[in-house]
Formats: structure tokens, sequence, C-alpha cells
């Protein structure tokens, strides 16, 4: 006579995936924000423009992520949730909104001044958050992987 036991481990299970997806959400939220963060620190080729007496500012050109001036902006993008207990969200952004007139472009006046941006033309995009996330994919898609597979 054989017998067969059948346990329910689904609970075990679904608890363990649902922890290695927390941890693939906290370590892609942190790779996302610091590979942002890098893009905007890196060089630039756009306009380079007097900042104060003696220093000069490099901007970002066209199509580049945007350059670090004040560091107000580098300094703004946080992570949300992540850090919470099996987090299987995180929400990643920043509370300044001309980060999405550098993102998009625009050409409506600024709220501020009424003008629109260098030349009163507007300003022409420079994609930071769309283009990264696109860039790092295959590297999320990755890192997903690896905390599945320690499950």
């Amino acid at each position: 006579m054989i017998t067969i036991k059948f346990e329910n481990r689904v609970p075990e299970l679904t608890a363990k995936v649902q922890n290695a997806v927390s941890q693939f959400v906290r370590a892609g939220s942190l790779h996302l924000v610091n590979t942002m963060k890098v893009s905007m620190a890196d060089r630039k080729s756009g306009r380079t423009y007097p900042r104060g007496k003696i220093a000069r500012h490099q901007a970002s050109a066209p199509g580049e992520s945007p350059a670090v001036d004040s560091g107000n902006y580098i300094n703004s993008i946080v992570i949300d949730k992540v850090f919470e207990t099996n987090a299987l969200e995180a929400l990643i952004g920043t509370v300044l909104p001309y980060a999405k007139w550098l993102e998009d472009g625009t050409n409506a006046p600024s709220p501020k001044d009424g003008n629109m941006g260098p030349l009163m033309g507007g300003i022409r995009p420079r994609p930071l958050w769309a283009k990264t996330v696109e860039q790092e994919l295959p590297t999320l898609d990755k890192l997903l992987e690896h905390y599945i597979n320690r499950v």
C-alpha cells in the first residue's frame, strides 16, 4: 500500500513570491532613481551661460536629461511607499512643477514671469523619466527574474 499525502503549500509560496516581488520593487525603484540622478549629473552639450559673477552653467541640449544646476531638481526625486512592509508598488516622483516642463517641453508661458524659456520660444523636451524607464526595462526584467528565482 502506498500513501500519498498532499500538503497545501500555496499560502507559503504566495508569501514567498510576495516577499520576492516586494524586494524587487524596493531594488528596482532605487535603481531607477540612482540611474536618473547619474543621468542628470552626466556631462551635457547644451548652451553655457553665466551663473553668478564667476561660475558658468552647462545646460542640457534638447533630448538630453536635464542638467544639474541648483541641485533642487535632483534632490527632489524621491521614492514613496517602497519601504513599507511587503510593498508591491513604489511611487517615484518630484514635487517640482518644472520637472514636467523639462520632461515634455513647453510652448506655454511660464506662470512665474510669462516668459517661454530660452529666446521666448519655449523649451524643447529634456526627457528623464520616460527615457530612464524605457532604457532600464531590460535591467528591471533581469532584477525581477533574480528575485523570483530565489523563491
